[in-house]
């Protein structure tokens, strides 16, 4: 039993399980900046919290689940982390644009070349075009495969004009700052 007010049992001990859960639930509710406090708190909980986090998983919404897969990367568990981030990524029917997008960027961070083939066939199958610059950009992070910059370079030539930003910066952020020259004249003169 819990004492009140505390996450320790009447023994002394932390209850990692309880603290896991109370976590995963101020996710649901966190802003990006708190998300990503909360998944270092459930990382800090120690290797204790691995089995609480993963059986938690399927019993909530992307967001918390994303803060989970990045503790349970950090705590070693690479495979497993890397594995939901990539499942929250790819998720067209269940999964809002903005946390595809914050899984597929904590990917390059978090994921190795490992994930190459995923991300490419996840490239195949988008149309989103924030979608596909993030998956190009995280592309060349973690592989340096030419298709990255060859797809940022196509939606240079959207006729959305903050696509056309967004990518530019990516290229720019990529260090291809030859292909974005004139178009980041061009912004900067307006």
């Amino acid at each position: 039993a819990l004492l009140p007010g505390s996450l320790f049992a009447q023994d002394g001990t932390e209850d990692v399980p309880a603290e896991v859960r109370i976590i995963l639930k101020q996710m649901a509710k966190a802003d990006d900046a708190n998300l990503w406090r909360l998944a270092d708190r459930l990382a800090s909980l120690g290797p204790k919290a691995v089995e609480p986090i993963q059986g938690a998983l399927a019993d909530h919404p992307p967001r918390p689940r994303l803060g989970a897969a990045s503790a349970l990367v950090d705590l070693g568990e690479e495979s497993l982390g890397v594995g939901e981030i990539l499942a929250i990524a790819g998720d067209q029917a269940k999964v809002p644009n903005e946390v595809r997008i914050a899984a597929i960027d904590l990917l390059a961070s978090k994921g190795s070349a490992d994930v190459e083939d995923s991300l490419l066939r996840m490239l195949d199958d988008v149309f989103d075009s924030r979608i596909r610059i993030s998956l190009a950009r995280t592309l060349w992070i973690l592989t340096k495969d030419l298709r990255a910059k060859t797809e940022l370079k196509k939606v240079l030539r959207s006729d959305d004009p903050e696509v056309k930003i967004e990518g530019a910066l990516a290229l720019a952020g990529i260090g291809d700052t030859e292909s974005v020259r004139s178009l980041l004249a061009a912004i900067q003169d307006e």
